[in-house]
């Protein structure tokens, strides 16, 4: 809100406009709080440099507000050290160069401040005059290029730092026959092609040691001066945030992992780099051991990572001596290397391959089934051991079961071609098994193969694990399967439904009627309430949705009372 007698409808209604004026700014002579001169265009404009006025008064509330924020432009701009100058003029008689000083040094502002000794009346009166729009009041900023365009009254606020950087950059851009700047011979910009971003990109001088350079829109316009010596100044990527450790991270990729090291994929430099889970500069069984013990709830995080998420440059390339977090300017001004960057989660293999440019990304969920046998032991003992219900390829599968806290587990085992890790919690009553076939042969598993085998103490009932909607997964031929299981005297466990889906549309087919479908998050609580387009009583269309990024459970309700849960994963 700018400070002025308007009312507060006025503010409302005209306090984002920017106005691009036609007419050029006029030159005016200023005496900053340091006794120094500034000539607007023999100083600045004809120097190729942009000028970003900021009109204010001591007193005024709006003003001190955004105070940090015009802190924070005046760093992103070069902090008067490239190609880009602040200034702050005061728009009272009674704000003196002595008081704007003392202003400047409480709230940190490092730039040039005038007051209304140092010739501030001038310098105001062709903007609030409406020579360039409607005067609102202050705080009122200005952008100047150098061929003497003006941007005014531009918009700047905590939830809109960028306007001002994008009018700087316009002004950049800007050159003037009769004398002005000429254009930034060195602009370049980068971008992140992934779904994560980075918080920002920095540029870097590892030659001299200078301090870095923030380029949070991954735009260069010289608003800050790059070294004359270019051999060794960088721009990468950076990312500081945490969130749970496991989140997005699944046997799925453990199977891409596996799949790399045995040579029938390669991953991308991307997927490599968030690979590396031991931090070891390789991609080995060990960063296999350490996600599967992740999954499993082992490890709570992966101990030798500083960060969860990380950033590489020519995310694409699968190419070893392609393979760097950076790449030298003088490569992006000369074009000579790709601008794209990417950002990932260290364990998240799948994620990184999922590319802004791949739009829509689709992916298909399907459900299998187990049948799980159960008979008594001539030691007494009991034996689960679990089928496959159809006869289907296994990379990997990853799930959980619970037991009665009166039970006890003795033993797991697998099928000779699975490598088999498990977690048992006897105080929660639960197991959680990660599932991998190392050869990663297309052998196919079927209702004669026993896939693994639990024995436990007493004759108990195993049952689905307390998240296991969202938890279960078989991964075969490249693709995640949903996993339901019962045991062979429960009931038929043949599949009823087949889920296609993407962020926009999801698509069932069924064998049996279905009755109604219901859309939940992993918290629990419904999501959507799903009205769908019927083909038929098997077949349903569901679209006009949006969904953001994550896990999702749907319903299947049918005519015979029972319910099928099926996980949808969307990236």
């Amino acid at each position: 809100m700018k400070h002025r007698a308007l009312g507060l409808l006025m503010v409302i209604i005209t306090g984002g406009l920017t106005f691009l004026s036609a007419q050029k700014a006029p030159d005016f002579t200023v005496t900053d709080y340091n006794n120094k001169t500034h000539q607007l265009y023999s100083d600045y404009l004809n120097k190729n440099k942009v000028v970003v006025i900021k009109f204010f008064f001591i007193g005024c509330p709006p003003c001190a507000s955004v105070a940090p924020y015009v802190v924070q432009a005046y760093g992103r701009n070069g902090s008067g050290a490239g190609n880009v100058e602040f200034f702050q003029i005061s728009t009272l008689s009674s704000d003196k160069n002595a008081s704007v000083k003392s202003y400047h040094q409480s709230k940190g502002f490092t730039f040039p401040g005038i007051g209304s000794d140092g010739g501030a009346a001038a310098a105001l009166s062709p903007y609030k005059n409406g020579m360039f729009g409607t005067w609102y009041g202050t705080p009122t900023f200005v952008v100047i290029a150098p061929n003497g365009d003006v941007d005014y009254n531009v918009p700047l606020s905590g939830g809109n730092q960028y306007a001002l950087d994008t009018a700087i950059n316009r002004a950049l851009r800007k050159s003037n026959g009769n004398g002005g700047g000429n254009p930034c011979t060195d602009a370049f910009t980068v971008k992140t092609i992934t779904k994560i971003q980075p918080d920002g990109y920095l540029v870097i001088d590892y030659l001299n040691g200078n301090n870095s350079n923030v380029l949070d829109s991954g735009i260069y316009k010289c608003q800050f001066n790059l070294p004359n010596n270019l051999s060794q100044t960088y721009v990468t990527a950076y990312i500081n945030r945490t969130e749970d450790a496991v989140t997005g991270i699944s046997t799925a990729d453990v199977v891409k992992i596996q799949r790399h090291i045995l040579g029938l994929d390669t991953l991308n430099n991307l997927q490599a780099m968030l690979a590396d889970v031991n931090n070891s500069s390789s991609v080995t069984a060990a960063d296999v051991a350490e996600i599967r013990k992740l999954i499993l709830g082992v490890t709570s995080k992966f101990a030798r990572l500083t960060q969860q998420f990380g950033v590489m440059h020519n995310p694409k390339s699968k190419h070893s001596w392609d393979f760097s977090s950076k790449v030298l300017v003088s490569d992006l001004i000369n074009k000579n290397k790709t601008n794209e960057f990417g950002a990932g989660k260290f364990g998240d293999i799948t994620g990184a391959a999922l590319f802004t440019s791949n739009s829509p990304i689709e992916r298909v969920s399907f459900t299998t089934s187990l049948r799980v046998s159960k008979k008594q032991l001539s030691n007494g003992s009991f034996e689960h051991i679990f089928y496959l219900n159809e006869n289907l390829p296994i990379e990997g599968f990853q799930l959980s079961l619970n037991y009665p806290l009166s039970g006890k587990i003795l033993s797991i085992t697998a099928h000779p071609d699975i490598d088999l890790m498990y977690q048992i919690n006897p105080v929660k009553g639960s197991v959680v098994l990660s599932g991998l076939n190392i050869e990663m042969e297309n052998q196919h598993f079927s209702s004669e193969h026993a896939l693994f085998t639990v024995i436990t103490q007493q004759e108990i009932s195993l049952t689905r694990g307390e998240h296991a909607a969202e938890f279960d997964e078989w991964v075969s031929g490249g693709k995640s399967f949903s996993i339901h299981w019962m045991y062979d005297n429960k009931a038929d466990l043949e599949t009823q439904a087949l889920v296609w889906f993407d962020q926009h549309e999801i698509y069932i087919n069924s064998i049996k009627p279905i009755k109604g479908v219901a859309l939940y998050a992993l918290t629990g609580g419904q999501v959507k309430d799903i009205k769908c387009a019927t083909r038929s009583l098997q077949n349903w269309s569901i679209s006009n949705i949006s969904l953001s990024g994550g896990f999702y459970i749907l319903k299947i309700n049918y005519y015979d009372q029972m319910d099928e849960m099926v996980k949808v994963f969307l990236r």
